[in-house]
């Protein structure tokens, strides 16, 4: 269910629903998504992932994060990488929650989700290291200084992925919100494998 598809200025963003919790994912073997690796060690290859083996994923990653109904996930991330694609949008939908699509990354209008309380609400988040450097940058010329209290209201959650976060973000992003960032880590052919834990201290790079 599409809600809201109106992109331009006024709202860079549109949302996607499946607040009825149907099962968009059938029981077959078929076939279902071809993602392309980004050739870190050769050229890029064709990984097919299979309904079975998206189902495996997506299953794993509603255990590990708790993601149900009442979550809304913000993705600025592309989709042509497993984290844009099966962590932020199909496993939030296949858990019967809502994914902001933004139209792309924009530094203040990330944060206008993640610090409005606006309709829906955003309670997680998840980016790769640069998205979170590159969001620090800007709150640090904002006139916002309320910004710990505001994430408290209704953040649940922040990761990240694709790449290792170093530890000097984990620790700032931590000062600055509040929030220890949980890292999970992954890759094309597999989907997210290892993921830091939830409760408790997290180690950064870990």
């Amino acid at each position: 269910q599409n809600k809201d598809i109106e992109l331009g200025e006024k709202k860079p963003y549109f949302l996607l629903s499946n607040q009825q919790e149907l099962d968009i994912f059938s029981k077959s073997t078929d076939d279902a998504l071809i993602l392309y690796t980004s050739g870190t060690t050769g050229k890029p290859k064709g990984v097919v992932h299979t309904v079975t083996t998206l189902r495996a994923q997506m299953d794993a990653m509603l255990s590990a994060w708790r993601l149900t109904k009442n979550d809304t996930v913000l993705n600025v991330l592309p989709l042509h990488h497993v984290h844009g694609m099966i962590n932020c949008v199909m496993s939030p939908l296949y858990a019967g929650g809502t994914v902001v699509m933004m139209n792309k990354f924009d530094a203040e209008q990330t944060w206008n989700h993640l610090l409005n309380d606006r309709n829906p609400s955003v309670n997680v988040f998840s980016a790769v290291p640069t998205i979170y450097i590159k969001l620090m940058e800007h709150i640090k010329n904002s006139s916002n200084k309320d910004v710990k209290k505001l994430c408290s209201d209704h953040i649940r959650l922040f990761l990240s992925g694709s790449s290792a976060l170093p530890e000097s973000i984990f620790q700032k992003w931590h000062e600055l919100t509040g929030f220890e960032i949980v890292e999970q880590f992954g890759s094309s052919e597999t989907g997210r494998v290892l993921s830091n834990k939830l409760e408790g201290n997290k180690l950064a790079g870990n």
